[in-house]
């Protein structure tokens, strides 16, 4: 009895259907030398239980000046290739349903391509997903992406304000990383303005990735060095 017991257990797994539906693909990312790049895809939860999903790097193919880790849903190491996370319920802030997993590209001075495939699961369940990121610095046809002259930066290297102006674009958020790929400063705006200044004077010296997004989906993206 305990034998087919088991064997109904086994089956009722492999049969079972998984718990979380993918609602936001944004896995090409196309910037300019020496930009930050953050491809994503967000999980939702659809069950009234939290669920556990392990992921697995099975390829990861950069340039040899690149850089490439995942910063979300917890930054890990260059050389860690899976990790398990897990979706909450209640749809709150402090109870999300929602998680993204962002592998980060860091591009040097060449213009290049990035590639890193993922096998997600959820523990438990037969069912995979194979997700593909890449992220582009070269010019590819039919993608556009503003250059630099769009948004003036200065000073940088900065110790304290950073000015940002924009040359007519409308912007949306402005977003400042580290180097890890960690978020330290985001900014919404619901007002067309053409003048920002964003304080760095409380974080540590070092290197990150200002990131400006536009409301017409247009991006900006520069390395910025604290002093």
């Amino acid at each position: 009895m305990k034998k087919y017991t088991f064997l109904f257990f086994m089956i009722s797994i492999f049969l079972k259907g998984q718990n979380y539906i993918i609602i936001n693909y944004d896995t090409l990312k196309i910037g300019n030398c020496g930009d930050f790049l953050l491809p994503s895809v967000t999980f939702s939860n659809t069950s009234t239980n939290p669920v556990q999903i392990h992921f697995l790097r099975i390829l990861k193919n950069i340039p040899t000046g690149w850089t490439s880790c995942f910063c979300a849903p917890i930054c890990i190491a260059q050389t860690q290739d899976s990790l398990n996370f897990t979706i909450g319920i209640g749809g709150t802030k402090s109870a999300p349903n929602t998680q993204s997993v962002a592998p980060n590209f860091g591009t040097d001075s060449l213009a290049g391509t990035g590639e890193v495939i993922v096998i997600f699961n959820e523990v438990g369940v037969n069912h995979f997903d194979t997700i593909t990121f890449r992220g582009i610095t070269a010019k590819v046809a039919g993608i556009t992406h503003y250059e630099k002259e769009t948004f003036l930066v200065y000073p940088n290297p900065s110790k304290d304000i950073i000015s940002i102006k924009s040359l007519g674009k409308n912007v949306k958020s402005i977003q400042l990383f580290n180097i890890e790929g960690e978020l330290v400063k985001q900014t919404f705006y619901q007002s067309y303005q053409d003048n920002f200044k964003i304080n760095i004077s409380e974080i540590p010296s070092g290197i990150y990735y200002l990131s400006i997004e536009c409301i017409d989906n247009s991006a900006y993206r520069k390395k910025i060095i604290k002093s």
